[in-house]
């Protein structure tokens, strides 16, 4: 006897309207109805989105999401610059003193490998 309640579907709804709106006898009446009819459509409606919506951030790790950079924030990065432009002098004795080293490691290595 206390069975719990259950919400009309959203094909019970529409038949429901459909099968009582021709028994109002009044236009009022049946304009009532169907704002009725609507509002519990819009409550379905909104059901489900909360229902989709909870499995959604459920399904998704927010902790790692929250962590990753958004579009706008790598843009703003890249438009931020850290160091004062170089001239092309600088780059160029930056990459030979690079080079060089690269080339030292290789010489000691062979001097390692012939020992």
């Amino acid at each position: 006897m206390n069975e719990p309640t259950k919400p009309l579907t959203r094909a019970e709804a529409i038949e429901l309207y459909i099968s009582a709106a021709p028994l109002c006898s009044s236009p009022h009446v049946a304009d009532l109805l169907m704002m009725l009819v609507g509002e519990y459509l819009g409550w379905l409606d909104r059901a489900e989105f909360r229902e989709t919506s909870s499995a959604i951030s459920a399904a998704i790790d927010w902790r790692h999401e929250a962590s990753v950079p958004s579009y706008r924030e790598l843009e703003r990065r890249r438009n931020a610059y850290s160091t004062p432009a170089r001239t092309p002098e600088q780059i160029k004795a930056a990459a030979d003193y690079s080079w060089r080293r690269v080339e030292r490691e290789i010489a000691e290595q062979h001097r390692g490998a012939a020992a």
